[in-house]
């Protein structure tokens, strides 16, 4: 058996709990790539570390960055002059937590606290070309020259070691701390030196190292020694004797440039030729060809969640991870990754329908693919199903292929597409097809249509529930039921029509789950059909497969991935008892190598006997253990990034600037395993009442927050929900302007008590002389008091005829509402027989054109018909006003039209002319732009009428104030008399000069009705000038 059949049977094993699973094949690891194009500077990686503080640091040619999982931060030269060199060559951090950064050809620089520093040559360093860093157990560091030796720093004093202090060769290649506290150092040409005791001691091939190039170390757990050479692969040393192991004989794989053993104990190899892992005593490679972004792999590390992240030459950051999902297709041994249809038999096999043969996996691990040269009647498997004989029956697109024994048997239906199989309690073999439903009787079949009863021909499942009825899923026909030789079709409870039904499932007490493709997943509680749906928390509403775990969870594929839910929780959904499911859903991040899952073949996922659940998906098989899906134990930590006061970064909390109209704060948590799903809370304490869920946001936003003392925390979960309660915080101090300070709100409380204590001493001088003056005054009210009695007793005397007036006056006003009613009525009835007589005049002009003697009575008729008119549209007007419809209005159009109208009428022909003139800043106001215009066309009228010798009407608009707006309508003709100008606003005046009295008394009304005032000017000698002042917000 092959590593990586047996690695794909994960259904067997158990898992290290947050270490690479060496039970799984290399492919079957989540595996993660950045480049460049994802933020990275530059593309070849010679270090990774993770830092006590959570953060990925890379060394890379191009800078030195730090990854949160999320967001790549470059430090480079341009950025940070402390930095040495962009060239990175390897990192470490010492017991301290400062970070190590070793260059080629600036030394070291330090990264504490936020500062970085450099280390050289010129410091004591041995070599400016720095290849080795190793922290020992005593705090020390060492330093590996590419050249020159090798450094010891302790204590801020270096001490240099080279060929006449005890060393094979000077040229440092590899550091590394054994279990016992030994050094090990690797050279490029004198082997290797393990420092011990203050000595060294030297192992060569002359002891039976296989080279003398030594590019690597790993321990293993019994202490012995992995040794990655330049050339010749591995060594292995332990009790003083050394193996040899090939990693590829003859390749590039044998110079190996890396290595690491992790905590499940597979030891990585990195070399020229691709990445290796040894485990269990076999050896199993990936390279390009199965997804590695470059052969050429420099390092290794192993976060603290069992993360393994792997540096290349030329292709970035790459990073393996157990995933929740175990995938199964091309690279673990599948003909095609189409997965059409999955079966789990009573052996314990796995059946797995492709759309290039059927796989069966056997409990052993061995894999055997059956084609069309096996005797299968086609290679494009549909449908799966094993009888009550143990038989497998395999639906394919060319009829059936029934094996036994070993043996195919092939059957061909009228319609050869077999999306499913089921056998009915009287040991009956139903197929649905493309074509309809096939029954196998004997050596025939029996076909069922839509000329039986069938909705549709299209079948995509059959299922004989425990009462035997056959329930049947159509292709966009909906839901079936054959019982006692008749179909039913089915619908919704809220009414929904159903159309293509994928998939069934029947719980142990008897209840009916039924996939949709669209509508989501439909309840039967025997009487009827309730629907469930994103609307109600389901993640995605095309439904592939429903399966259900031994804790009462179902398990569902889907277009979107897998999500389990709570069985109860949906029946409680259906029942009112909640009003929304919680769900949890696996994807790519979680092992899938597609989230989108393939249904409507039966069956499309399967549960094992053990609980493992199958699906089938657009790229392979995946497989679920629901009871060895590890949750992430860690919390993350979380880290106070960044804090920007109005778009600027801070550094003094303590006393911000007042004036914070906008503060962000940037943290971030640092879980490496899946970042994107890590999500957040924040509390500005003193501000937020509660809590604020960020989701996966990682900055907050603050707007105009009031001075004061705050403290600001933010806690974080991982993937698996996780919390990190303790979080972190900072105290935040905004600073008050000079007039929100105590000091001057205490000045201000004082200046106001003693202005209070001046008023009252005033007060109470003003009361004294009040007093006085008092006096005096009540002697004099007791005389005009008996001055007002007198007075009293003569007004009483008129009293009875002043309440009499009042009365007559109430009478007169109600007289006049119910006049303006009258008027109403008789102007509305008048002017139907005016009309008439106006029509019949028109056309007896016409009729009697010849007849001129008649024309000239034809004329008087139209016109004062048409006086009439104008007095009853005057009435109506004035009795019943119009209500007003105000829009924003610009004065000079108005002006415009008025002009124009006044100008296109009739007797314009000796109208005077017509000036319009507006300020500037005269604004739009809201007005009734047809009552204005009513308004304005009366007075010019008006002036054409009465004022002797106008020769030109003036309009002008002006801002009086920023509230007012004034209007002028005015005439150079001989003016009113002064006697008239008291009543030519009341209704019914008339100079005698014709009219009916209405105009001015209806346009003071219109103004009114604006909430502004009209008022008139007049002299003989210069004219007339009406003045309408109007608010300018109306």
């Amino acid at each position: 058996m092959s590593w990586r059949l047996a690695a794909v049977l994960v259904l067997c094993s158990a898992s290290f709990c947050f270490a690479l699973d060496p039970n799984r094949a290399i492919t079957q690891y989540v595996h993660d790539v950045w480049q460049v194009d994802n933020g990275l500077p530059q593309n070849s990686i010679a270090a990774v570390i993770q830092t006590s503080d959570g953060y990925l640091w890379i060394g890379t040619q191009g800078g030195l960055v730090r990854f949160d999982g999320v967001q790549f931060t470059v430090f480079d030269r341009g950025n940070t002059p402390g930095l040495a060199l962009d060239d990175i060559s390897t990192l470490c951090e010492d017991h301290s937590g400062t970070l190590w950064i070793g260059t080629y050809g600036s030394g070291v620089s330090l990264y504490r606290n936020g500062h970085f520093t450099t280390l050289s040559s010129k410091d004591g360093l041995i070599d400016d070309n720095i290849y080795a860093m190793h922290v020992d157990h005593e705090g020390a560091m060492w330093f590996g020259g590419q050249d020159n030796g090798l450094s010891r720093y302790a204590n801020g004093k270096f001490q240099n070691f080279t060929k006449r202090d005890g060393l094979s060769d000077n040229q440092i290649r590899a550091l590394y701390e054994d279990q016992k506290g030994n050094l090990w150092i690797g050279t490029k040409q004198g082997g290797i030196n393990v420092f011990a005791n203050h000595h060294f001691k030297a192992i060569t091939i002359q002891q039976g190292l296989s080279t003398n190039h030594i590019r690597a170390f790993a321990e293993d757990r019994n202490g012995g020694i992995w040794i990655g050479t330049g050339g010749e692969g591995l060594d292995f040393y332990h009790d003083d004797a050394i193996q040899h192991f090939s990693v590829e004989k003859g390749g590039d794989g044998d110079y190996v440039r890396s290595l690491w053993e992790d905590r499940a104990g597979n030891l990585w190899v990195g070399s020229s030729g691709g990445l290796y892992r040894l485990s269990k005593g076999s050896i199993a490679s990936y390279k390009i060809a199965n997804g590695l972004s470059d052969n050429d792999v420099r390092c290794f590390f192993e976060d603290r969640e069992g993360n393994l992240w792997i540096g290349t030459f030329a292709g970035g950051l790459n990073r393996f991870k157990n995933g929740k999902v175990i995938p199964f297709g091309l690279p673990e041994g599948l003909p095609d990754e189409q997965v059409r249809t999955i079966l789990g038999d009573h052996e314990g096999n796995i059946w797995i329908g492709t759309s290039a043969g059927c796989v069966r996996l056997s409990k052993d691990g061995t894999l055997k693919t059956f084609t069309k040269k096996d005797g299968l009647a086609h290679d494009h498997i549909d449908s799966l199903f094993e009888d009550r004989d143990g038989t497998i029956w395999i639906g394919t697109d060319e009829g059936i292929s029934h094996l036994v024994n070993g043996k195919f048997s092939n059957f061909t239906t009228n319609q050869n597409t077999i999306n499913c199989i089921t056998q009915d309690h009287d040991g009956g073999m139903w197929f649905g097809t493309d074509g309809g439903i096939s029954r196998l009787e004997g050596d025939h079949f029996k076909l069922y249509t839509t000329s039986d009863g069938l909705v549709s021909n299209h079948i995509k499942f059959l299922h004989e529930d425990t009462h035997h009825n056959m329930w049947i899923g159509t292709f966009s026909a909906g839901l079936q039921m054959w019982k006692d030789g008749k179909f039913t079709s089915f619908s919704t409870a809220q009414g929904t029509s159903l159309k293509t039904i994928l998939t069934y499932y029947e719980d142990g007490q008897g209840r009916l789950w039924f996939g949709t493709d669209g509508l989501g997943l439909l309840f039967f509680d025997q009487e009827k059909l309730f629907l469930i749906n994103r609307q109600s928390g389901l993640p995605e509403n095309v439904i592939e497969e429903i399966l259900e775990d031994d804790k009462g969870s179902f398990w569902i594929s889907s277009n979107k991935g897998i999500f389990t839910v709570k069985k109860q929780d949906l029946i409680d959904l259906v029942n009112n008892k909640i009003s929304r499911i919680q769900a949890l859903v696996f994807g790519t991040s979680d092992g899938m190598r597609s989230r989108e899952c393939n249904g409507g073949t039966q069956p499309a996922g399967w549960k094992q006997q053990d609980g493992k659940m199958w699906f089938a998906t657009i790229r392979g098989a995946v497989m679920i253990d629901p009871d060895r899906i590890t949750k992430n134990p860690i919390p993350p930590s979380i880290v106070l990034e960044d804090v920007l006061l109005n778009d600027k970064p801070v550094s003094n909390l303590a006393t911000l600037k007042p004036g914070a109209e906008k503060l962000e704060i940037h943290y971030t948590a640092l879980s490496l395993s899946d970042p994107t799903k890590v999500r957040f809370k924040y509390k500005l304490e003193g501000y937020d009442q509660d809590w604020q869920d960020a989701g996966t946001r990682r900055i907050a936003f603050y707007t105009h927050i009031p001075p004061g003392q705050y403290k600001f925390q933010v806690i974080a979960c991982n993937e698996d929900g996780l919390w990190n309660d303790a979080g972190a915080s900072l105290n935040i101090g905004i600073q008050p302007y000079f007039y929100q300070s105590p000091w001057f709100i205490a000045a201000c409380a004082l200046c106001g008590i003693v202005l209070s204590v001046g008023l009252h001493q005033l007060r109470t001088r003003q009361l004294i002389r009040k007093e006085r003056e008092l006096s005096e005054l009540v002697q004099k009210r007791t005389q005009d008091l008996n001055r007002a009695k007198q007075e009293l007793e003569t007004a009483n005397d008129n009293l009875e005829k002043r309440v009499q007036d009042g009365i007559d006056r109430l009478r007169e006003s109600e007289r006049l509402a119910a006049y303006g009613q009258m008027v109403a009525g008789v102007a509305h009835e008048v002017r139907h027989p005016i009309f008439a007589i106006q029509a019949s005049t028109y056309m007896l002009g016409n009729k009697l054109k010849e007849q001129k003697d008649l024309q000239a009575d034809l004329n008087v008729i139209q016109r004062e018909t048409t006086r009439m008119n104008t007095l009853m549209s005057d009435l109506l007007e004035f009795a019943r006003p119009d209500s007003l419809s105000k829009t924003s209005t610009d004065i000079g159009s108005i002006f415009e039209e008025a002009k124009s109208t006044f100008l296109s009428q009739p007797a314009a022909k000796v109208a005077p002319a017509v000036s319009c003139s507006i300020e500037n800043g005269v604004p739009a106001v809201m007005l009734d732009r047809l009552r204005i215009l009513q308004v304005l066309l009366n007075l010019m009228e008006n002036a054409r009428k009465h004022a002797e010798g106008v020769t030109v009407i003036t309009l002008s608009a002006a801002a009086s104030n920023s509230t007012k707006l004034l209007l002028r309508v005015s005439n150079d003709g001989k003016g009113i008399p002064a006697e008239l100008i008291p009543k030519i606003f009341e209704p019914f005046f008339t100079s005698g000069k014709g009219g009916t009295g209405l105009g001015l008394a209806i346009a003071r009304r219109i103004i009114s009705a604006h909430e502004g005032t009209i008022t008139v000017e007049s002299t003989d000698s210069s004219g007339t000038v009406f003045l309408i002042e109007l608010p300018s917000n109306i």
